[in-house]
């Protein structure tokens, strides 16, 4: 009994189970401390969230990137889109738990790593970084 209870634990839940927790992320988050930005999440189906991420500058958007989650069999991709025509740069989920999701692209020049993690149902901090961590931008958004 033991055994089957460790093997079990080590299992890791199916993507389509990934991105059934990925819904808590749904919804639009905003800056309550540090740098101003904004993300806005929308739950599609069970492989795809559409997102976007900004900020304004009074009133006027400063920076704007087309987000999507996207599931392709046992594959999670997190794509960015920062304007330009069919310009995508993934991101492959590498940890996941029920609350928090790392993906990472080590080919990308900055960031290569991308973190999500929601706390108390109600925060959301995202930390974008180097592979090793040297250089980081940190996040701390409320949901709305």
């Amino acid at each position: 009994m033991l055994i089957v209870s460790i093997l079990t634990a080590c299992v890791s839940p199916d993507s389509s189970k990934i991105i059934n927790n990925m819904k808590a992320l749904e919804g639009n988050w905003s800056s309550y401390k540090g740098v101003e930005f904004n993300e806005n999440w929308h739950y599609v189906n069970d492989s795809t969230l559409n997102g976007e991420g900004f900020s304004l500058v009074d009133g006027d958007t400063a920076f704007y990137e087309s987000l999507k989650i996207l599931r392709t069999g046992d594959t999670i991709c997190y794509r960015v889109n920062l304007g330009e025509a069919d310009k995508f740069v993934y991101f492959k989920l590498r940890k996941s738990s029920k609350n928090s999701w790392l993906f990472v692209n080590p080919d990308n020049e900055f960031p290569k790593k991308i973190s999500y993690k929601i706390r108390d149902n109600q925060y959301l901090d995202i930390v974008i970084s180097d592979m090793e961590v040297n250089k980081k931008q940190e996040f701390y958004l409320q949901k709305q």
